[in-house]
């Protein structure tokens, strides 16, 4: 299984967390507590996705959507909680949408997973290939990407 237990998904996300924090920092007047907002509702939707309260996920990850359109975080962590829900489409979608603004490993990791969980194999390891060409996969995700091969 691709997910396995809390430390599996905070992996997921830690990286990319500090770029996205950064990104807001730069255009938000009160930057300070526009952070800690968002980095106190990444950590609550992160700690509901590890503690199975899946729909509780969703609403909060929702809300990091409304709040915050532009970044790419809030799309990938909505996109993780429609993967543990079977909304297969949702999760697609939103990977897709946050690949607009970050092509990072993480993001093609997540639509890497879209492809497994689609059954479009070759898709995936396309996607997981490029995702190893970066820096920030983890060594799961780095396991991931020799067994695809």
């Amino acid at each position: 299984m691709l997910f396995r237990g809390k430390t599996r998904v905070g992996r997921i996300f830690g990286s990319i967390v500090g770029g996205t924090l950064a990104c807001l920092s730069a255009t938000a007047t009160r930057a300070e507590d526009v952070k800690a907002a968002y980095e106190s509702q990444v950590g609550y939707t992160l700690h509901l996705l590890e503690a199975g309260r899946y729909g509780e996920a969703v609403d909060t990850a929702q809300g990091l959507v409304t709040a915050y359109p532009d970044a790419a975080l809030p799309y990938e962590l909505r996109g993780t909680t429609a993967l543990y829900v079977g909304s297969l489409t949702r999760a697609q979608a939103d990977w897709t949408r946050a690949a607009v603004t970050s092509k990072d490993s993480t993001t093609l990791y997540g639509l890497a997973l879209c492809g497994l969980f689609a059954s479009k194999l070759d898709v995936a390891r396309d996607d997981l290939t490029q995702a190893g060409q970066k820096p920030g996969l983890s060594a799961a995700q780095t396991g991931d990407l020799e067994t695809a091969r």
